[in-house]
């Protein structure tokens, strides 16, 4: 239920646009801009001016209370400094010099140190550590192959302190020879 004595609707669009108005909007928007930056560059002058004055005030502040003197700055050119007193700590006693032998300065590397002596094991231990090692080889490559020799390893090793030291070298020896053995098969490398 319109109202035919209503005007239609004029879109913004479709009415002409004078040039006198296209004229009048166009400046509107160069002066807006100029109403916005002028301002902001007025307000970077005087920031960047307010912080030099700022810093040379503190620079005066500091001449005042003998600043250069307590940066290390004699009155040569801002670059040249004066040596500084160490602040590292000294021990209260300096060690003795160690002797240096002919050797030590012919090579520059310092000291030499010596290797820790071989630790001498009693046999049974010796040939235990063996087998063991040649176990732990095989187990290592194939953990089926070295199933059957888990038994006969674990009951050694209840064994090692009670078995008199002869018979389990011998036994170890045995067994090292078989683990060898297997060890040397193709389908073990």
């Amino acid at each position: 239920m319109a109202n035919p004595a209503a005007k239609p609707p004029v879109s913004p669009a479709s009415v002409p646009a004078s040039p006198a108005a296209a004229g009048a909007t166009a400046p509107k928007k160069k002066s807006s801009a100029a109403y916005i930056l002028i301002p902001v560059i007025v307000a970077v002058v005087g920031v960047a001016v307010w912080l030099e004055k700022k810093r040379s005030d503190l620079e005066e502040a500091q001449q005042g209370q003998g600043g250069e003197e307590r940066l290390g700055v004699i009155g040569g050119p801002s670059g040249m400094t004066r040596e500084r007193k160490s602040r590292e700590l000294k021990p209260k006693e300096e060690p003795a010099p160690v002797p240096v032998s002919d050797e030590d300065e012919l090579s520059g590397l310092g000291k030499k140190k010596k290797p820790p002596p071989a630790k001498v094991y009693p046999p049974a231990e010796r040939a235990w550590r063996a087998v063991k090692a040649d176990f732990d080889k095989l187990e290592a490559r194939n953990e089926t192959t070295a199933r059957k020799y888990r038994i006969r390893i674990l009951a050694m090793e209840d064994r090692k302190d009670t078995t008199p030291e002869a018979a389990f070298v011998k036994e170890a020896g045995a067994l090292e020879d078989a683990l060898k053995a297997e060890l040397a098969k193709p389908e073990n490398q």
